[in-house]
């Protein structure tokens, strides 16, 4: 099940309360939060038969949130962490999201590589997979 909210309530969604909240990625309850443009961080892997979480490179990295989005990404992933992850529709600059989502099957993604400019590439996880 999908379900649909506005970007600020997202955050509150995920147990971050805090006003105006437009990050990109955030730390919640002691674990990173972070948010995917569903249209291009999303890929579908033909051979493996299963969507990937997979971020192009860019200068967002060279912005204040991209470095802490890369530097929670890469926490996450020395620590085998499951993150919570937002997902959005629309197009960037962030005020451009039309609406951001959870879905059930793309509960959370588990990071496998983050590279300095950017690239990231994760297994998005269902909501069972995410809680083990």
């Amino acid at each position: 099940m999908t379900v649909k909210v506005g970007f600020k309530e997202a955050w509150r969604v995920v147990g971050n309360p805090a006003a105006g909240n437009t990050s990109w990625s955030a730390d919640v309850n002691g674990r990173p939060v972070f948010t995917a443009w569903a249209g291009r961080d999303l890929r579908y892997d033909r051979v493996k038969q299963r969507t990937e979480f997979l971020s192009p490179p860019g200068d967002w990295v060279k912005r204040g949130e991209g470095k802490s989005y890369l530097r929670r990404a890469r926490e996450a992933m020395a620590n085998g962490w499951n993150c919570r992850l937002i997902l959005l529709d629309g197009s960037d600059p962030w005020n451009r999201v039309r609406f951001a989502y959870f879905d059930e099957s793309f509960y959370c993604v588990r990071f496998s590589q983050v590279e300095d400019n950017g690239s990231i590439r994760g297994a998005l996880l269902g909501e069972d997979e995410c809680k083990r």
